[in-house]
């Protein structure tokens, strides 16, 4: 594919603004399709579209404008997704597997892949079925969860709410948890070492790649993905306890686990990403060093983080350049490197703490 085609990028977020700038420096135009006029990558794509994800008429001309579609935002419309899906080489499938955390969790389990017991509710409480399951219980929606959102912990039956529709499962204290970061090319695959990631509130806190790569993981990923024919870099989360790999949930898309690759890698998660949907056979995903931590920035952190990263040697501060902090709101990301990126990263968060 020569670099004066066009790629249009669905979702203007943190991910899609990364993707945009792998394109543009690979010689690609890059046009932006997200209703908030205010996102990150809007501010810098060579066109954009400021029109809601279900506007058919809008994505016509969104899809006659581009050669080739990718996606950061995974609740979009499939019927609005099926007029352009021969320009997107991700595929919908995956897609529509991952939106809905039932459909993603029966996927896994027709694969083969351990999962957590649970219940799938749709306008009742199932009492018998939830009778099976071991308390306590974590209640999620099945759409539009994300950081901690969407979901509740039950320490009794009747703590669990009617929704529209919900998954019950039961909520297992796992030793930690990981993610594969895989990317699936027309010619080959390839996936970065296991990272392992903290969680805090329910938001995803530091992401540590490690050594200590659980072989198992990368084979359900990789069965995911092939299963799908999915094209790109997909995320795969995994429980482990007691050495066993339990599914969590699928991202089709880079994932925030993945940020450190910007820095930490030969090529990053979103250059990989770029070079799989254009259709180019892929080099191998490596770190340049295994001492990496990356370590999200909330807004409530953000303009402590901003004025103090430099103190720690070998950071690299990312600021999203979203419009409005708000405190739960990931508004940027510090990667550290060398061999003391971990003791550097503690210390930075004992002295978010303490307000230094």
């Amino acid at each position: 594919m020569n670099s004066n085609q066009t790629i249009g990028i669905i979702g203007a977020g943190q991910l899609g603004l990364y993707m945009m700038q792998a394109a543009q420096n690979m010689g690609f135009s890059v046009v932006t399709y997200d209703p908030d006029i205010n996102a990150p990558a809007h501010k810098y794509a060579d066109t954009t579209f400021v029109n809601e994800f279900s506007d058919i008429e809008a994505f016509k001309r969104f899809y006659e404008k581009v050669d080739i579609i990718t996606y950061e935002f995974e609740n979009i419309d499939e019927s609005v997704l099926k007029l352009g899906q021969d320009k997107i080489p991700q595929g919908i499938d995956l897609l529509n597997y991952s939106k809905h955390r039932f459909k993603e969790l029966t996927l896994a389990q027709e694969l083969g892949i351990p999962t957590i017991k649970s219940v799938y509710l749709k306008n009742t409480n199932h009492s018998k079925e939830l009778s099976k399951l071991k308390l306590p219980l974590i209640q999620k929606t099945c759409q539009f969860g994300y950081d901690g959102k969407g979901q509740k912990i039950c320490q009794k039956l009747d703590e669990i709410e009617v929704l529209e529709e919900s998954l019950v499962s039961e909520y297992i204290k796992y030793d930690y948890e990981v993610s594969v970061i895989l990317i699936r090319g027309k010619h080959n695959t390839t996936c970065f070492p296991l990272i392992k990631n903290q969680h805090k509130g329910g938001i995803l806190e530091t992401s540590i790649p490690t050594k200590d790569t659980e072989s198992i993981a990368i084979e359900y990923a990789e069965k995911i993905a092939d299963h799908t024919n999915y094209i790109g870099v997909m995320a795969v989360e995994f429980f482990v306890k007691d050495g066993k790999v339990i599914f969590n949930e699928i991202a089709p898309r880079p994932h925030n686990s993945g940020h450190y690759t910007l820095v930490g890698s030969y090529k990053s998660q979103f250059q990989l990403h770029i070079e799989a949907i254009l259709g180019y056979e892929l080099d191998q995903a490596q770190n340049i060093d295994e001492a990496c931590v990356m370590l999200n920035v909330l807004g409530k952190d953000y303009l402590q983080a901003k004025n103090t990263y430099y103190k720690y040697e070998n950071t690299h501060f990312y600021d999203y350049g979203k419009k409005g902090i708000k405190s739960d709101r990931k508004m940027g990301h510090i990667i550290f490197l060398g061999n003391d990126a971990y003791d550097n990263a503690e210390k930075f968060k004992e002295g978010e703490k303490n307000g230094l």
